[in-house]
């Protein structure tokens, strides 16, 4: 899943047993603003 959303230039959220809420917070935020700086 990770590959094709590499290879198709699109984010993927990835929510599993290690996932915590604070930390899955972070990630959409940084991701928010690497997607959005590039393009």
């Amino acid at each position: 899943m990770r590959q094709f959303a590499e290879m198709h230039d699109i984010e993927i959220a990835v929510i599993d047993n290690d996932t915590h809420l604070p930390g899955f917070k972070d990630a959409l935020r940084w991701n928010d603003m690497y997607y959005s700086l590039k393009h």
